[in-house]
């Protein structure tokens, strides 16, 4: 056996390599982004605007850290086919995510039924994050 981190590689029967994790990496879980944060959402066009802020400080680094433009293009899918930017606004312990060609053409184009964005807030808050028990507190 040999220890890469907080992995062990193994050789087993069969198989080249197995890999399993320690102990320590079964503390972390997924949840639901809305168990920690909260959100509004909007829309200009085309484009979708959504604000997720920490509902506890400490919720800011766990955001900044698992909430990135690409887990978000992940989340998504090919929902959103333009650019994600994310504005940090640490003084709020929040983010703004602007989401480009993310609404079908928008409301006087779209086929969607919410064609305006408002429910991409809710959405967006159901994006699964990995966090440690330890975090949460």
């Amino acid at each position: 056996m040999e220890c890469i981190g907080n992995a062990v590689l193994s050789r087993a029967v069969g198989f080249p390599r197995v890999l399993t994790y320690r102990k320590e990496v079964w503390t972390r879980m997924q949840i639901y982004l809305n168990q920690i944060a909260h959100g509004r959402s909007g829309d200009k066009g085309d484009t979708s605007n959504v604000c997720v802020f920490a509902r506890k400080p400490e919720y800011y680094g766990i955001i900044a850290r698992e909430v990135t433009p690409e887990r978000v293009r992940a989340h998504f899918g090919d929902m959103v086919r333009g650019e994600i930017i994310r504005y940090d606004v640490p003084s709020l312990q929040g983010f703004n995510f602007v989401m480009k060609h993310a609404l079908g053409g928008g409301a006087t184009h779209s086929l969607r039924l919410d064609s305006l964005g408002k429910s991409m807030g809710s959405a967006f808050l159901r994006m699964k994050i990995e966090v440690s028990k330890e975090e949460l507190g």
